[in-house]
């Protein structure tokens, strides 16, 4: 009996030292934070980019590169390495159609942002952002 007692005062202090310890950065403590700001900083971008569509009355293949970029967004939340490949290369369809891709380069860098979040191969996904992004060069 007196043995149980004792682990029950080990398990009490143990908790104490934990909480009385450095603690980690909500980033690290929950990562899925992180990765939920990753897609509405991105949703926020999509959707600025459909606000501008709107506004400068661009023509039908604009609007679609840019929701071709959106899907990618979407997809990468189902199949994180297949919409990082889609939102990636929505860049050669907003280039295709004279525009900048800056926009659609940041979807792609907050999808692989949020892959990586998710414990995917951080280098892999570089290597297919960069790939997209040097082929467009």
């Amino acid at each position: 009996m007196a043995a149980a007692h004792v682990d029950e005062n080990q398990t009490m202090v143990k908790a104490q030292n934990n909480q009385d310890g450095p603690v980690a950065p909500l980033w690290v403590r929950r990562p899925e934070a992180l990765h939920l700001v990753a897609y509405s900083v991105a949703a926020l971008v999509f959707t600025g980019q459909i606000v501008a569509v709107i506004l400068r009355g661009s023509d039908w293949p604009t609007a679609l590169s840019v929701l071709l970029a959106g899907g990618g967004v979407a997809l990468s939340w189902w199949r994180p390495w297949a919409g990082l490949v889609v939102a990636s290369g929505a860049s050669f369809a907003v280039t295709a159609v004279g525009h900048d891709p800056l926009s659609v380069w940041m979807m792609a860098v907050l999808v692989l942002f949020s892959v990586t979040l998710r414990g995917k191969q951080p280098l892999a996904g570089t290597g297919i952002v960069a790939a997209f992004f040097l082929g467009r060069s």
